[in-house]
């Protein structure tokens, strides 16, 4: 007797044939398992089961890089304010020449996203959210040089040529060709596939050794913070940052991504500010001193003179994005300080030219150059991945994104990484006795035929030959 599990219901066969009928399309099957104590009907399903599971495989084997034959895929979708959801969009496909189509691995939610999911930034509807995703290569554009199918890439959160006098300045975030994924204008990441375009100059292909759970911050966030430490830093010699105290005013993501950088410097003194416990937890164990603004603002205040004789903070690490955050920070810093703010403001800023004028105020403020800086950013990445555990408290299907987005608004995770869920994978266990396998949407092979060649030959000859058929299937995959 045969038992063949479909999506939870059971069907049974009783003789052979109706078997062999079942077998030739056994890929609409999920599960299959047999018992027969006839040594004839024994081997003919194991046979049939052996090279349709393996049929499968090689075929598997051939289109793991490949898009699903439907052409479809599942996509997180922007449809207003508080608004996402996970869709069905059709793949996409090479529009020019410099792009590439990835089969996304990972993909993570990032803090600014959440400005356009609370209606503070305006934006569209429609697309297609995300903007740091990893993945692979599995469709190139004829101009496409640098890369090759099959690479494992990570793009930076906005496209650049790599040609134009900016790019070629170091300042990509600004190329003349820029392009921002996860907009009306570009579709993002968040989706099983995604289309990179100008690919020699927005993506790099992945090293070795950095876990793509890791990686797929490479494509905002940490060299993010990497821009942040070094521009409170690069005016500075080593020996005078080793006698300076640094505030950092954030302890989102970004904010401890900057943070790890910082530390990279060896400043005498980092104080990190936040008003949630958690974030202060995480940056006191990263080797920071933390400090709730909200609860002791007057106790953050002494606390900067008491460690500057009075001076205030030679360096302001800003992530947050909001004014007020900011003016704290000009408020602590001492005359001839720096500024380094990377958080995405929409409000004015909160000082006027007096002010700046009398403190001899140094700003470095704006988007991050995420490709042109992201050969130093990943060289911090591999030295601090350990680090990077807490990144990857969360990870969640792409189909649960509604979900994701809900708590990460309400900042009840550190950050979302979304796994792609690529349905058409496939998995195979076979043994002699008890055969399951999973199969995907994929048919099997004209070669899944050779064993019907076996009823014609009576026992032992069909165990033989499966020796023999097994040969072959391996050596065509």
């Amino acid at each position: 007797m045969v038992y063949i599990y479909k999506s939870g219901c059971l069907f049974a066969c009783s003789s052979n044939s109706n078997f062999l009928e079942v077998i030739l399309s056994s890929y609409i099957y999920k599960h299959i398992h047999c018992v027969e104590l006839n040594f004839t009907r024994k081997t003919t399903v194991s046979n049939c089961i052996l090279f349709s599971a393996l049929s499968v495989e090689i075929n598997q084997r051939r289109m793991t890089s490949a898009p699903s034959d439907s052409g479809m895929m599942q996509a997180v979708v922007f449809h207003g304010p508080y608004k996402v959801a996970v869709e069905q969009r059709p793949i996409p496909k090479v529009q020019n020449p410099e792009d590439i189509v990835v089969k996304v691995g990972y993909t993570a939610l990032c803090g600014s996203e959440l400005h356009m999911f609370r209606g503070v930034e305006p934006a569209g509807t429609g697309f297609i959210m995300g903007h740091e995703f990893v993945g692979e290569v599995i469709e190139m554009g004829s101009a496409v040089k640098t890369l090759q199918k099959g690479d494992r890439v990570v793009t930076a959160f906005t496209t650049s040529c790599g040609e134009c006098f900016y790019c070629k300045q170091g300042w990509s975030s600004r190329c003349d060709k820029n392009g921002l994924f996860g907009c009306d204008s570009l579709d993002g990441g968040q989706a099983e596939y995604a289309r990179i375009p100008n690919a020699d100059g927005s993506a790099m292909k992945a090293p070795e050794g950095v876990d793509e759970k890791y990686l797929v911050l490479m494509g905002d966030i940490f060299p993010t913070g990497w821009f942040a430490a070094n521009n409170a830093f690069k005016n500075s010699t080593p020996e005078q940052i080793a006698e300076q105290t640094v505030v950092l005013i954030g302890c989102g993501p970004v904010g401890l991504c900057a943070l790890i950088n910082a530390l990279e410097y060896k400043p005498k003194h980092i104080l990190a500010v936040d008003s949630v416990p958690s974030r202060l937890e995480l940056a006191k164990s990263l080797g920071a001193e933390p400090w709730n603004f909200q609860l002791d603002r007057a106790g953050l205040d002494k606390r900067v003179q008491e460690l500057t004789n009075g001076r205030g903070a030679d360096a302001v690490i800003e992530v947050v994005g909001l004014s007020p955050a900011l003016r704290t920070g000009f408020e602590l810093l001492r005359p001839w300080g720096t500024i380094s703010s990377v958080g995405v403001h929409n409000g004015e800023i909160p000082w006027d030219g007096n002010d700046a004028y009398s403190k001899n105020l140094t700003v470095q403020m704006g988007r991050c150059p995420v490709r042109s800086v992201a050969p130093q950013a990943l060289e911090v990445l591999k030295r601090n991945q350990h680090k990077l555990s807490f990144m990857a408290d969360k990870i969640m299907p792409l189909s649960q994104a509604v979900e994701a987005y809900d708590i990460f608004n309400k900042m009840q995770v550190q950050k979302v990484i979304f796994q792609a869920d690529h349905k058409n994978t496939c998995n195979l266990s076979l043994s002699t006795i008890h055969l399951n396998f999973f199969t995907s949407h994929l048919p099997p092979s004209p070669l899944t035929f050779f064993p019907f060649l076996l009823l014609l030959f009576p026992p032992p000859l069909p165990l033989s030959l499966n020796c023999i058929f097994l040969f072959i299937f391996l050596l065509l995959s």
